[in-house]
């Protein structure tokens, strides 16, 4: 028995010497620079998806929020809280208007939208509707800072489609999800819809 691990323990520090000196001479050999292969062409679907991103992600929005609220500690005292939330919008029009979901904005005292080239305004809300969890708020921006989303139709939408969503999660540069349309005509029954 001892000798069986002897001789596996032998062919294991032979293999290992074999490879380091085939590494060493091979890293000897080796010239100082990689020659770098240039990116092949794309393919004509993923052009489509770069196309498309480049052409709508301008109109992608980073909006974060602050909420103040009063909480009471142990001895019913109470304190101010400062809550702070993120979330993507993108630009409806040239007037500033700008759609998110309601629960990135629900409760905020403070809304400020962040553009993709930089550029940070105060939002004010001016529309809700909690059980779509939509909701749109309005920005005073320039016009040339805007750059509305193109509006098409959805009715003639196929489940089965390619979907892109472009968001900008986390205040992190616009990201893109490409995935299928799952289902057509689904809603919830809404409980309540309300404006401000």
């Amino acid at each position: 028995m001892r000798s069986i691990a002897t001789l596996i323990a032998g062919g294991a520090l032979l293999t290992g010497a074999f490879a380091f000196g085939h590494l060493s001479a091979a890293q000897n050999d080796a010239p100082g620079e990689r020659t770098v292969t240039p990116r092949a062409a794309l393919a004509g679907d993923e052009l489509e998806l770069v196309e498309t991103f480049e052409r709508v992600s301008d109109a992608v929005v980073f909006i974060d929020t602050v909420r103040e609220i009063t909480r009471r500690d142990l001895f019913n005292r109470p304190f101010p809280q400062r809550i702070e939330g993120s979330g993507s919008g993108i630009v409806w029009d040239a007037q500033g208007h700008i759609v998110t979901n309601h629960h990135v904005i629900e409760g905020a005292t403070t809304i400020n939208v962040t553009f993709a080239a930089g550029e940070t305004y105060p939002a004010t809300l001016v529309g809700a509707a909690p059980d779509e969890d939509l909701a749109v708020i309005r920005v005073e921006a320039p016009e040339q800072a805007l750059s509305p989303v193109p509006v098409g139709t959805s009715g003639d939408l196929r489940v089965g489609q390619r979907v892109l969503a472009i968001g900008s999660p986390f205040g992190l540069d616009q990201t893109l999800t490409v995935g299928h349309l799952s289902a057509r005509g689904r809603s919830f029954e809404a409980r309540s819809v309300h404006s401000i």
